[in-house]
């Protein structure tokens, strides 16, 4: 693959974001799960058809009509309480189907052809690497199976898998002999793949978009020497912002719309462009994914919350309590984007390092499968000393017991990991307590050495690449201290995003303790003067990575920009949320909401200030009179008196005469007699007593007089 050619491709990516195509794609990848459930099904008919087949490819063409889909559908599951809930998720998208294979029917693979596509199609779903992915493809060419081809196939391999199978038809020739990338579909799966990850593309689905509009885009941009767009774009999304404003202007609701914007690299107008419904459930499935982390700060948050803390925990429910040092939710998102470049790392030491990881869970995986089935599971020690797992821990580690003993050993997963990495071959070490001492500390030698012969037994490949979804929480930590400081600042990862909300509720520098420093851009992982500290606890060094964002929300009303700690203060981007009455130019059973609101606002405006005004969000679901008195009796009154302390002259003046039913005169006489008293009561006396008029009672005219 040509990769000089990469900025203009970046260039011309940031174009299509904005693209109508690109919009619609989006709301297609709902489809790609349902299609995966189909084919799933579609593979337990005994025997597989070509008829079968043929549904599938015509219940995925672009142009497929719901009652053509019906029909394939039951032909394909007859079984009409599977088929059945799958048509009405479909028809719930409301889309055709992404692709059309340029086939209308598969007609000449034999039954033993067939039964090699289903098979393969079978074995898709087994596939999580891309190595493995290559591998299968390769040897499924090889069978040179009639009709079924790379562009009838690869369709169903991204629907089995969007994040690891592309789309790959004749729609993408141009694109492809462009970047100079080879036909043939196994090297596509990783020339493909390095494309999605230096475009930070999500989904081969959007790319699949993206190349089938490669010379459109192409010939309406001018063929100059062009900068990498979406660095320059980048460099304007701030790594720390704040959202603030005053009650009801949309600071929260908004947070999805820069979170997204952040994480698909596009600017957030073409992101409010594309309908809520979509935005929401894209926003759902990345916080499902772990891509963003919503919190709300309060008064008791610590930092042992959001970084780390020392938290009790039990191997079992009634067991004895012991202490350890667990991660809070910002160090556990730090892991997970920092591990996310990683991962896309390879040096001989981490190649070395998956391979250790890839065998460790797969001899876990065998002994749990084993021990659940009543089954004893024993290793050799080099002496031929027998020993049997008594149970896999919570933290994976290997609780195991001698052979005619009580006495249970932990083999833990990091420091056979640390073994592995020091000793090749074990059976050419002469002193096997010596050796592993000098690694590891004094443990029980010979158990390490039989469980890490087992696991050298299994080990793979040096190219086996594992999946993120294979490694644990530990394991991504080390694979991070392995990693050259120097290689964040490569390529473009996926971005991850916290969103904080109300977060000037929180005593912010007890909260974010070191992070003061470490969250400026320059002092980010991979940047020139990036910076570590050694954390209180874990006593471990730590950073933030350049790919992750944070979004605070925060109320003007509870507290102002200026209280804030200088030093976050300097630390943050403020973006204004202010009221925007022109947003509410509707008409309410009379009732000008935009000059009722303006007209409240500018009075507040000179009674309080700025940060002491009502946003426009509370009306943006008002629709008749009935919502108008709810939005009024469950937010607007309570935040008017608390904005005044009660001094209903002030709260007279904002709302007027209309929202009062009675103002009397305090008597004196209203106070128990007490001589000592007198002249306190004759002060109240002077004053006045105010009733507000409850929100149900409020008519239309009441609200006009707001304004008129």
């Amino acid at each position: 693959m040509n990769t000089t050619l990469l900025p203009q491709l970046s260039a011309l990516y940031t174009q299509f974001l904005s693209d109508d195509f690109y919009v619609q794609r989006q709301q297609q990848l709902f489809l790609a799960p349902i299609f995966k459930d189909i084919i799933r099904e579609t593979l337990h008919n005994k025997p597989i058809t070509n008829l079968h087949l043929s549904g599938l490819i015509q219940m995925f063409k672009s142009d497929c009509r719901p009652g053509t889909f019906s029909k394939y559908l039951q032909g394909n599951i007859p079984d009409i309480e599977i088929s059945q809930p799958l048509f009405s998720k479909y028809a719930n998208v409301g889309l055709q189907g992404l692709t059309g294979s340029g086939l209308r029917t598969i007609q000449d693979p034999s039954a033993e052809q067939l039964a090699i596509i289903k098979k393969f199609l079978l074995d898709a779903f087994q596939v999580n690497t891309v190595d493995s992915a290559a591998q299968l493809c390769q040897e499924f060419d090889r069978m040179d199976i009639p009709e079924v081809k790379k562009g009838v196939y690869s369709p169903w391999l991204y629907y089995i898998n969007p994040k690891l199978f592309p789309i790959i038809n004749n729609s993408h020739v141009s694109f492809k002999q462009w970047l100079s990338i080879p036909d043939d579909y196994p090297a596509c799966i990783r020339d493909f793949g390095e494309l999605k990850n230096k475009l930070n593309i999500e989904d081969f689905g959007l790319l699949d978009a993206f190349a089938f509009s490669f010379l459109r885009l192409k010939t309406a941009t001018p063929e100059t020497t062009t900068p990498d767009i979406r660095h320059i774009v980048s460099t304007h999304i701030p790594k720390n912002q704040i959202l603030y404003g005053p009650p009801g202007t949309g600071k929260t609701y908004n947070s999805i719309y820069h979170a997204l914007s952040i994480l698909e690299n596009t600017p957030i107008e073409t992101v409010m462009d594309q309908g809520w419904q979509l935005i929401k459930a894209r926003f759902d499935n990345y916080v499902k994914t772990g891509r963003i982390v919503f919190t709300t700060f309060h008064q008791s948050m610590s930092y042992e919350d959001f970084i780390e803390g020392i938290k009790p925990v039990t191997e079992k429910e009634g067991g004895p309590i012991r202490y350890q040092v667990e991660d809070g939710i910002f160090k556990q998102l730090c892991t997970e984007a920092a591990f996310s470049i990683a991962d896309n790392i390879t040096t001989p030491a981490q190649r070395h390092f998956r391979a250790f990881e890839h065998a460790y869970n797969e001899f876990t995986a065998y002994a749990e499968e084993r021990m659940a089935a009543g089954e004893q599971v024993t290793l050799k020690t080099k002496y031929n000393e027998v020993l049997t797992i008594v149970k896999i821990s919570e933290q994976e580690n290997i609780w195991i017991r001698h052979q005619n003993s009580n006495k249970t050993y932990i083999v833990s997963r990091n420091r056979l990991s640390k073994l592995d990495m020091a000793f090749d071959d074990l059976d050419q070490i002469p002193n096997i307590s010596k050796a592993f001492t000098a690694e590891i500390g004094g443990h029980n030698s010979s158990a390490y050495w039989a469980v890490l012969k087992k696991i050298k037994e299994l080990k793979p490949g040096s190219s086996q690449h594992l999946t993120k979804e294979k490694y644990t929480y530990t394991a991504k930590q080390e694979l991070i201290q392995q990693t050259d400081p120097a290689e964040y600042s490569k390529g473009m990862p996926p971005r991850y995003v916290m969103i904080i909300d109300e977060i000037n509720r929180g005593n912010m520098a007890q909260i974010f303790g070191e992070l003061i420093t470490l969250l400026e851009d320059d002092k980010r992982l991979g940047q020139s003067t990036a910076l570590t500290v050694t954390l209180p606890y874990s006593k471990k060094p730590f950073g933030v990575p350049p790919n992750l964002y944070v979004i605070g929300t925060m109320n003007t009303a509870d507290r102002s920009v200026e209280t804030l700690d200088t030093a976050l203060r300097r630390r943050f981007t403020f973006v204004p949320y202010l009221p925007d009455e022109k947003e509410l130019d509707i008409n309410i059973d009379g009732v000008e909401l935009s000059t009722m609101l303006t007209a409240i606002n500018d009075r507040l405006r000179v009674l309080k200030d700025n940060d002491h005004t009502i946003g426009h969000a509370w009306f943006w679901e008002v629709d008749n009179l009935e919502g108008l008195k709810k939005v009024f009796a469950g937010k607007v009154l309570p935040l008017l008196q608390e904005f005044f302390f009660n001094d209903y002259q002030q709260l007279g003046l904002v709302l007027g005469n209309n929202f009062f039913l009675k103002q009397q005169q305090v008597s004196a006489r209203i106070f128990a007699r007490f001589d000592s008293g007198t002249e306190l009561a004759q002060e109240y006396s002077e004053a006045m007593s105010y009733v507000l008029k409850p929100a149900e009672l409020l008519t239309v005219a009441d609200f006009q007089s707001i304004y008129q």
